[in-house]
């Protein structure tokens, strides 16, 4: 067994960034979530459709070798996979609501399509209240919107 991963006779384990790191492989990060405009979830064929995640950090107290340690994972990286066979799109920004947004995706048939969200996050502990402290590596999850109705809308001459 590795020497930081020893415990003290009488004591808690020495608390390393290696074993740290192996820790946060381990949590259960929630996803950084799927919101979508228009939020009906019913993306009309060559509209813009937004999709939007979030940057909020997750803190997690755990405890490793007997000593609480406090993980700060923070979201980094979202790849969108709009379900549809277009490439997956992949951007540091998890975008912003209709006007504000910097990303949309347009379908181009109609049908039945779910959303996917592959989210890279960072993540920094403290252990006891001391300084934060990097964690190398990351840290993926995945999650998939229910199945949404891609529609088409047609004009109709009522003249």
């Amino acid at each position: 067994m590795p020497r930081d991963c020893v415990a003290r006779p009488g004591g808690p384990g020495v608390v390393t960034v290696e074993v740290v790191a192996r820790e946060f492989q381990e949590l259960p990060l929630a996803g950084s979530g799927i919101t979508f405009a228009p939020t009906s979830g019913e993306p009309v064929i060559n509209l813009p459709f937004i999709v939007q995640s979030s940057v909020t950090p997750q803190l997690l107290n755990t405890t490793i070798l007997g000593t609480r340690v406090l993980i700060e994972a923070t979201p980094t990286r979202f790849a969108w996979d709009y379900g549809d066979g277009t490439p997956v799109f992949a951007t540091t920004d998890p975008n912003k609501r209709y006007p504000d947004h910097s990303y949309e995706h347009t379908y181009t048939k109609r049908g039945p399509v779910t959303v996917s969200l592959t989210t890279t996050w960072r993540g920094r502990f403290q252990v006891a209240g001391g300084a934060w402290q990097p964690i190398p590596g990351t840290v993926t999850t995945n999650e998939t919107s229910d199945s949404i109705t891609v529609i088409e809308l047609l004009p109709v001459n009522i003249n």
